[in-house]
């Protein structure tokens, strides 16, 4: 509803005077302030009336008004235009009222619930406070009920709106299968949780509380108070937060008796460390997750895990002291996802990864199997991430099940690895793997690597390969009498020269010198240019020829990078993404840049992504960057050389049509 164009001056100066963006609640909240520090000032009224009217709060715009003109007392001698203006603006909202048409009493209901079904939650909520009609309908149809996500932060929440957002309608809570609390507030989480004793939420299934930027104060006791009430009901429990701390396995296990996943990220785990978790009866558990700032004792660990048979995804997150399967044994014979992070603990106490790469896995390990019967033979692994493994004996009987099942393998070893032999990791060579796709292999040491060449050939699908950081090139191998760990390299490249799907190569901290990585680059050329030929006679639509052509390619702080590879580099011409970083290669000069980048954009000219570190950028290599016409992201990492020119390049690149990505950061390849 509009307020009368004869608002005086001052009101309309006062709209053009505002310039930040803000709420209604913001605006109502700062002009209810402005009528109790003067009650005699019209224009605030008027203005107060509008914004709730605009809201469609008629009765609240009418109210304001009565107030204005109760004000208006004869002794203060206003002038009656103010009154008349008041009053007029009370007839045209009341008039309003009148003719107002209900489209929710006249539309058919299978179109209302087709409205309802695209309502945000809070206009939902505030829908069910118009008239007695709308809340009857919207309360018909539970589905938008049934996902309620409560969250506050204290820097944009204002004060008229806590009562309203921290505690769902009594209404509407016997719908509600999943609630999500998210708060960097302690009295808005404890608040939340202490409204689960207080209503019925009988169909609560799924219930998600993070709590992040709570510091000095602990929500464990809300959390228990409420665990009881819920607990007969929920079959997923997830909690995020540093403020909890000492929490109990065993009796949110014994509360909670129906629950199939469990996802824990805490400052601590808080359970008996020498009789470990008690509970009556196995868990109903397929879905394991715990991550801790502090260590959880292994008695802790092996209970759980002993109690949980049905359990198919097992994620932990913290540093156990033999490793992950010395704690697993022969527990959950189901398991499909095993998945071992360690995890630091910052000053701050929240989580940072020990050294993984978690966010680039993420993309090619497959999503958590949620179901009994997805994989099939049951025990049949689908993913295998682990940190610190120090054997692969240990997975030999899962690992015989899973030749048809397993997709991805993330390996980082840990670093007192002198005493593993060959045999530790034969099993990784001892079967085919038909289907896996993605490999990763952090800090191998040379036992694990003079396993690796059979490991490859036994991998016929594979598509991404990550190298990082290897030793092979520190450590002498003893190999038939020789001290030659140049052959063996030599052999990893050749039969990565063999594989028949490889798309993505990522060499990091690898020592590349030698004929074994220049015939992989020669062959991975002649795949490109077959490739070519293919689509040029029609043959590469009705083949799968292109799975076969490498498009993404890392070299990073490789030892060994000349200019010569970097010219066989670019004959790949259909690649799409290219990282580079020199660290350590001196003999890389400016004019030997700038010809690469030009062969770059002359010959690659199906680059998506260029990423360079370590590298001396010039504005000519600039320009010719900026020339490249199917060139879309840009990483700089923050070792490039910018030959005094950088405020010139960065207002080159600026201009340009390319995305500049992690401006200054480590080169992570991980988008």
């Amino acid at each position: 509803m509009c307020i009368s164009r004869s608002l005086s001056k001052d009101l309309l100066l006062q709209q053009k005077q505002s310039t930040s963006y803000k709420t209604f609640a913001q605006e109502i909240d700062q002009v209810l302030m402005a009528i109790r520090n003067d009650e005699c000032n019209v224009n605030n009224y008027l203005y107060a009336a509008k914004l709730y009217s605009c809201q469609g709060k008629q009765q609240d715009a009418i109210s304001i008004l009565k107030r204005c003109l109760s004000c208006l007392v004869p002794e203060q001698e206003v002038d009656n235009m103010d009154s008349n203006i008041i009053r007029d603006q009370m007839g045209l909202i009341q008039a309003q009222l009148v003719r107002r048409i209900d489209f929710v009493a006249h539309c058919p209901y299978e179109i209302i619930c087709n409205i309802i079904d695209r309502l945000g939650q809070n206009t939902a909520i505030e829908c069910l406070k118009v008239c007695r009609a709308w809340r009857r309908t919207l309360l018909s149809y539970p589905p938008i009920w049934r996902n309620i996500y409560i969250g506050t932060d204290e820097r944009k929440i204002t004060l008229s709106d806590q009562k309203e957002i921290l505690k769902p309608p009594h209404s509407i809570t016997k719908y509600i299968e999943t609630l999500y609390i998210s708060s960097s507030m302690y009295p808005a989480c404890s608040q939340v949780l202490m409204s689960l004793t207080k209503y019925s939420f009988d169909n609560l299934k799924i219930l998600a509380i993070s709590d992040k930027g709570i510091w000095d104060k602990l929500i464990k006791n809300p959390f228990y108070l409420a665990l009881p009430y819920i607990g007969q009901t929920l079959t997923e429990l997830d909690l995020d937060g540093r403020s909890y701390i000492d929490i109990s396995l065993e009796q949110v296990l014994r509360t909670c008796l129906n629950l199939t996943a469990i996802k824990l990220s805490v400052l601590n785990v808080h359970d008996n460390p020498i009789t470990g978790i008690e509970i009556p009866n196995t868990t109903l558990l397929t879905r394991i997750e715990i991550a801790s700032v502090i260590t959880i004792p292994a008695r802790i660990i092996k209970s759980l895990l002993r109690n949980s048979p049905k359990c198919r995804y097992l994620a932990l997150r913290f540093r156990i002291r033999n490793g992950i399967l010395d704690v697993l044994g022969d527990y959950c014979p189901e398991l499909a996802d095993i998945r071992s992070l360690i995890v630091r603990r910052t000053y701050n106490n929240e989580f940072d990864d020990d050294g993984g790469n978690h966010d680039t896995m993420a993309k090619y390990i497959p999503n958590p199997i949620m179901t009994v019967n997805s994989v099939e033979p049951k025990g049949a692994l689908r993913c295998l991430q682990l940190q610190h493994i120090q054997s692969a004996l240990p997975l030999k009987s899962r690992l015989a099940k899973s030749c048809h099942t397993l997709q991805a393998i993330s390996l980082v070893m840990d670093q007192p690895m002198d005493n593993t032999t060959v045999h530790d990791w034969e099993p990784f060579s001892s079967f085919t793997w038909y289907t896996l796709s993605y490999l990763h292999i952090w800090n191998g040491r040379q036992a694990f690597y003079q396993q690796l060449p059979a490991m490859l050939r036994r991998c016929p699908a594979l598509k991404h390969l990550h190298l990082q950081n290897s030793r092979i090139i520190e450590e002498p191998i003893e190999r038939e009498g020789q001290n030659d760990a140049d052959i063996l390299k030599n052999e990893i490249f050749d039969t990565i020269e063999q594989l028949d799907h490889i798309s993505e190569l990522i060499l990091n901290g690898v020592d590349v010198t030698g004929p074994g990585f220049d015939r992989l680059l020669n062959t991975l050329q002649q795949k490109n240019d077959m490739e070519d030929m293919n689509t040029v006679n029609g043959i590469g639509q009705t083949s799968n020829k292109g799975d076969r052509v490498l498009k993404r390619l890392g070299i990073l702080d490789c030892k060994g990078v000349t200019n010569h590879i970097l010219k066989q580099i670019t004959k790949i011409k259909n690649m799409q993404r290219l990282a580079i970083s020199c660290w350590g290669n001196h003999t890389l000069s400016k004019t030997d840049f700038e010809e690469f980048i030009r062969t770059v954009v002359d010959k690659m000219t199906r680059l998506l992504w260029l990423e360079l570190d370590f590298m001396p950028l010039t504005t000519n290599s600039v320009q010719y960057i900026i020339n490249c016409k199917e060139l879309k992201n840009l990483t700089l990492g923050r070792k490039i050389h910018y030959c005094k020119q950088k405020r010139v390049i960065k207002k080159m690149l600026k201009d340009s049509d390319i995305e500049i990505v992690n401006w200054n950061s480590d080169i992570r390849f991980t988008q």
